[in-house]
């Protein structure tokens, strides 16, 4: 699904995502997938916010 990872690029960098990426994902997700994977992307932003705001390291295992 590179309609996907392009809608994820462009949010992470920019906070926005354009109108025909967006199209593109409406079409090939639905309403349904856009929402998931809009709410995934946001999620994991907080968290790699949060870690590198704390400078956290993951434990290996």
């Amino acid at each position: 699904m590179k309609v996907a990872v392009q809608l994820a690029r462009e949010l992470v960098r920019t906070r926005h995502v354009s109108d025909a990426t967006f199209q593109r994902a409406l079409e090939c997700l639905g309403t349904k997938g856009m929402v998931q994977l809009s709410a995934h992307i946001g999620y994991w932003t907080l968290v790699c916010t949060l870690l590198n705001t704390y400078e956290m390291v993951l434990d290996p295992s």
